[in-house]
């Protein structure tokens, strides 16, 4: 799952070395894109993205782990069809 994770960063960049180590310690899996152009009109680094959506949105320094985690699960779950819809 977490490979679909990416972390954009740049050079000297304090905040992006912060949620690297968070990431890290979180033991979570990443990839990092560094001095790449940031996605949907960003203009601050560092940003994170899962599947192409914004799982950061907001402050790098009140990212937790469980907000990441909620938030990766909205987007897994959104994908998928249960095949149940109308049934009820």
């Amino acid at each position: 799952i977490m490979q679909k994770l990416v972390l954009y960063t740049k050079d000297s960049c304090y905040y992006c070395h912060m949620l690297k180590e968070k990431l890290d310690e979180w033991n979570i899996k990443y990839t990092v894109k560094h001095n790449q152009p940031l996605p949907d009109g960003h203009r601050t680094y560092p940003q994170l993205y899962y599947n192409d959506h914004d799982v950061q949105q907001g402050n790098s320094v009140d990212l937790t782990e469980d907000i990441l985690w909620d938030r990766i699960r909205s987007l897994e779950w959104t994908s998928q069809d249960s095949g149940v819809e109308g049934e009820l």
